[in-house]
């Protein structure tokens, strides 16, 4: 009696195989084939297909070749087994220590940093005493504040999206090239996946060791930001003791670092969230994909789905709220602090207070003595300074301002479509939330920088592409079949090209800045 060939199976020969990317298991309907996560099982080629229905990659195997075999453990970085005795990157704590207070320190400094290039370079320009060459200094020096790097953070992060699950038709020019991406991508996000060295840190190394680490990096860098706050406190308290000595200024510094800290990892901690919350069935069993020998809706997955719940799905909404109340004067600076650590519970207290708001439009502000009063300075300049940190660069009007608001949300509705379990509709969710967000900024030109505009179009335009190649790889990888080789040779192309993505942007971002300048000039001496 004949059956139809399975779904993800090969059939071309007298035994059943796996296609490319797929890993087969036997029920009392016969065998079924489940996508793989992609470097887990058999990609395959047209010399050397997969040997059998539940081939495995490398020295992988097991149920969807989810753990590696005796005397071998995963990577970090990436789906590949390393030979235990190579499993001997101690280094790797003291660099991950060593690099959770980096971030600590250049995400609370970095503007102050950026000072110092600039004003060398107007020295020795002899142009620094001149009024007109203090405020070019300023302008140039708030290149942070005009979106760059925001511009350059978001894309990174939304390229390692676009391009999930389709790493085995990546080739080895794109992977060498990519490595610089990744240098580049170190220095912009808060996340281990950008290292451009793969290494094995531990012996039996599985995908949930993998996820805690990276989520505990993210935890350690606040903990090097409690330590530095505490340290100040401490020296505060010695000094004073001796004479008395403000240290309101470096505290400030601190608590802007923080909130700096937050918004720069939201989009690391909202990956590994919904990565941690993708589960197939194998048997009638409910596992996680990533790793089949754990089952879904445990302890662990539940907490995890916890933390999605009340902080990074509410996250963007609440901060938009909080902005919006902090500048009407409805909350203070503490507050909307506050509440980015907890961000479900302040919605529901903000929405709360702008109700009240609605029913008695009399009692306009809710933490000061009265609207006359002018309250405490101090608290004026905290609320100014927070309140900078998220709209600074961004057009004052037409809802512009909470443009940071709308990057969260960029960065949410693409790891919300990373969910999706078909290769295809998820890789399309891509694409049209890229044309979306493409079409929506350049409507609305939230930037006051009008080259920060220009190079954001760019960087979305350049993710559209991108996303239009991931789906013509995600049609091959769905229906597990081989591309001629005219047809991998311009995937190859393909994946070469989104290198250069990153590296043509940093190029625009100087020719529009060289542009603008020139501009400028021609308006001065006109």
């Amino acid at each position: 009696m004949c059956r139809p060939c399975p779904a993800g199976g090969d059939c071309s020969e007298d035994m059943l195989k796996a296609k490319p990317n797929y890993w087969g298991y036997n029920t009392t309907e016969g065998i079924v084939f489940q996508l793989c996560p992609a470097g887990y099982c058999c990609a395959g080629t047209h010399k050397k297909p997969c040997s059998s229905y539940d081939s495995c990659a490398g020295k992988r195997h097991g149920k969807l070749c989810s753990s590696c075999e005796a005397g071998f453990s995963q990577s970090l970085l990436s789906n590949t087994c390393m030979p235990n005795d190579k499993c001997t990157a101690s280094w790797f704590w003291a660099f991950a220590a060593f690099t959770s207070l980096f971030y600590m320190l250049w995400y609370t400094f970095k503007d102050d940093i950026f000072h110092i290039p600039v004003k060398v370079f107007h020295k020795v320009k002899h142009v620094v005493a001149s009024e007109t060459a203090g405020q070019n200094i300023h302008k140039m020096t708030d290149h942070v504040a005009r979106g760059y790097f925001g511009i350059l953070l978001y894309f990174v992060q939304a390229t390692v999206i676009l391009r999930s699950g389709l790493s085995i038709y990546s080739s080895q020019t794109a992977q060498a090239f990519r490595r610089v991406e990744t240098s580049i991508g170190l220095l912009l996000t808060t996340e281990l996946s950008y290292m451009p060295i793969d290494i094995c840190p531990m012996l039996n190394l599985n995908t949930m060791d993998k996820m805690l680490i990276k989520f505990l990096f993210f935890l350690s860098i606040f903990g090097c930001w409690i330590g530095v706050y505490a340290i100040c406190l401490c020296a505060e308290l010695l000094t004073n003791m001796v004479r008395e000595v403000s240290f309101t200024g470096i505290k400030v510094t601190l608590v802007g670092g923080l909130v700096k800290i937050i918004k720069y990892s939201f989009g690391g901690l909202a990956k590994i969230v919904f990565f941690s919350l993708v589960c197939v069935d194998i048997n009638s069993r409910s596992v996680w994909f990533y790793d089949a020998s754990v089952n879904c809706f445990s302890s662990w997955q539940l907490t995890m789905t916890f933390f999605g719940v009340v902080y990074v799905i509410p996250f963007p909404f609440t901060l938009l709220l909080g902005l919006k109340c902090l500048k009407r004067r409805r909350i203070s600076s503490k507050m909307l602090l506050a509440g980015t650590f907890c961000p479900l519970l302040f919605l529901c207290i903000w929405f709360v207070l702008l109700l009240k708001a609605q029913v008695n439009p009399q009692r306009r502000s809710y933490y000061l003595d009265g609207e006359g009063q002018k309250g405490n300075t101090s608290q004026h300049e905290d609320e100014r300074i927070l309140y900078e940190i998220f709209t600074r660069g961004y057009r004052p009007e037409g809802g512009a301002q909470y443009w940071e608001c709308v990057m969260f949300l960029r960065r949410l509705l693409l790891n919300i479509a990373a969910l999706v379990p078909d290769t295809i509709a998820r890789h399309g969710a891509f694409l049209m939330l890229s044309i979306l967000y493409l079409m929506h900024h350049i409507y609305m030109q939230p930037f006051v920088n009008p080259p920060s505009n220009r190079v954001e179009s760019v960087s979305l335009f350049f993710l559209c592409i991108a996303a239009s190649s991931n789906l013509v790889k995600a049609i091959y990888v769905d229906f597990g079949v081989l591309p001629s080789k005219s047809h991998y040779d311009v995937i190859g192309h393909l994946s070469f090209l989104e290198t250069l993505f990153l590296p043509s942007l940093l190029l625009a971002i100087v020719m529009f800045e060289v542009h603008n300048a020139r501009h400028r000039g021609r308006c001065r001496v006109a």
